[in-house]
């Protein structure tokens, strides 16, 4: 049985991309109809439904920091303080709403690979790939960091986001 190349998939709005943006815009939906529905009747009401909206996934993000202070008690490395896991907590947060609501859903192509130009002869080049449930725009500081140097570079979207890693190879 042959197999053929999967089609390029950079300049193409990706799975991932697509379910991001959904999430995102229902969220912003959700947080509207907070809004517009609480504020007559209780302006505070209003704005903490909108926040729980908008910003519900960091109350997961801070259960996870508490736990990680609790798991492995016993460990040799010196536990993360309370102050630290704050400030790690608040900075994942807003790393988290960059990445993944705004990078990834809506952003993922602003940066195209750098294949071809005068310079890259001789120079190492990069290949950036994501984890799971990922897409290119994860990259996104990266190329722009990479953008008019010697480097080549290219950052691939791996589709579908539930396939075999086997499937992959060609892109």
């Amino acid at each position: 049985m042959s197999q053929h190349p999967l089609p390029p998939l950079r300049n193409t709005c990706t799975e991932i991309a697509h379910l991001q943006q959904g999430i995102t815009l229902f969220a912003v939906l959700l947080a509207a109809m907070s809004l517009l529905w609480w504020w007559p009747r209780s302006p505070a009401m209003a704005l903490a439904g909108a926040a729980f909206w908008l910003l519900g996934y960091s109350v997961f993000l801070g259960l996870e920091f508490v736990l990680m202070h609790f798991v492995n008690r016993h460990d040799p490395a010196p536990r993360a303080r309370w102050p630290q896991l704050l400030t790690a907590w608040m900075a994942e947060t807003r790393v988290a709403a960059q990445v993944f609501a705004w990078r990834q859903p809506f952003r993922a192509q602003v940066v195209p690979d750098q294949l071809s130009s005068p310079g890259l002869h001789g120079h190492r080049g990069v290949v950036f790939i994501h984890g799971l449930l990922c897409n290119r725009g994860f990259w996104t500081p990266w190329l722009q960091r990479l953008q008019g140097s010697p480097h080549a570079f290219a950052a691939v979207s791996l589709e579908p986001a539930f396939g075999s890693i086997d499937n992959y190879v060609a892109h």
